[in-house]
């Protein structure tokens, strides 16, 4: 129960970080319709995941199925590592530590 309570806090704070993040990207004019368009993206994807767990437990066992949702998870950490590190390699080589203008 400790590692179930462990991952729903993470699952959270990554939720609210990527809305703080997605907020602060937005200019004002839009923020409203790409958080509503945002939300309803999260609940689209939430109710086909649900039904995919459904009719995957025909199928296969839970456990399975938990390794399965997993891996997106792991798909989308991997690349945004990635990204980070071009982009610390990038900043790296431009002079002035990738500051522009004085």
């Amino acid at each position: 129960m400790v590692l179930l309570a462990v991952a729903f806090g993470v699952f959270q704070w990554a939720m609210v970080t990527c809305d703080a993040l997605l907020q602060d990207r937005v200019t004002d004019r839009a923020r409203a319709t790409v958080s509503s368009l945002s939300g309803f993206g999260a609940e689209v994807i939430g109710v086909l995941l649900c039904a995919g767990y459904g009719l995957g437990s025909r199928i296969w066992e839970h456990s399975t199925l938990f390794v399965l949702a997993a891996v997106p998870y792991l798909l989308i950490a991997l690349v945004l590592r990635i990204r980070a590190f071009r982009h610390r390699r990038r900043t790296r080589r431009t002079p002035g530590g990738g500051r522009s203008g004085p």
